[in-house]
């Protein structure tokens, strides 16, 4: 009886079914009052455009807000920022309407979307699984090659990535059941798809063999 240690790997690629929008309204100048005012008011206008569309903003999250400053040439310079945050089912819709309200009122804001799955949790559940299966399959393998065969597992070591995931994005998901208002634009981007993430998981599994 011995042992073989065999590393197991599994991958997947999944398509993105929630999207995080932050929208960053920022200001600057030498006047402390006027910068916070402005990037104040430029939020709150927008708040009050998508209040119009039908968004209830309390389901709308604050993520940022900051006031500094900063020398450039001897000179004081204040900049302000207030940054919120909304969580939805992808939407290229959703995506497009709300450049287009940001193009017709001439709003200062960034906007950064990033895109997440919200089974993550079981998503590498499952890979795990795969992984272990690999591992099997690939000392049963060298197990045959020695005139042996695998009969349990001695250890099996999954990592930390797997500890790091939950399933927090459930949560968000149905927050926004109305959607904004369609765009006006007849842009073709209307019809893409959301982006594809890898998703992998590994094992280091010792192997009993006889």
């Amino acid at each position: 009886m011995g042992t073989l240690k065999v590393v197991g790997k599994a991958r997947k690629e999944f398509t993105c079914d929630i999207m995080y929008i932050k929208l960053s309204f920022k200001a600057w100048g030498n006047d402390t009052a006027q910068a916070i005012e402005t990037s104040m008011s430029q939020c709150d206008l927008f708040l009050d455009l998508l209040e119009k569309q039908g968004i209830d903003i309390n389901l709308i999250h604050m993520s940022n807000a900051d006031v500094s400053q900063d020398m450039y040439d001897d000179k004081l310079e204040i900049s302000a920022e207030r940054e919120i945050e909304l969580r939805m089912p992808f939407d290229m819709n959703v995506i497009n309407r709300l450049s287009e309200i940001i193009k017709e009122n001439q709003l200062k804001v960034d906007m950064d979307i990033s895109f997440k799955l919200t089974n993550m949790l079981e998503v590498h559940e499952q890979l795990l699984k795969e992984a272990v299966l690999d591992s099997k399959k690939k000392a049963e393998m060298l197990a045959s090659a020695m005139g042996q065969k695998v009969v349990g597992i001695e250890t099996l070591n999954a990592g930390e990535r797997y500890n790091n995931y939950d399933s927090e994005e459930k949560a968000y998901y149905d927050q926004f059941s109305h959607k904004l208002g369609e765009t006006h634009s007849r842009s073709k981007s209307n019809r893409l798809q959301a982006p594809l993430i890898t998703e992998y998981e590994h094992v280091d599994v010792e192997w009993i063999i006889e």
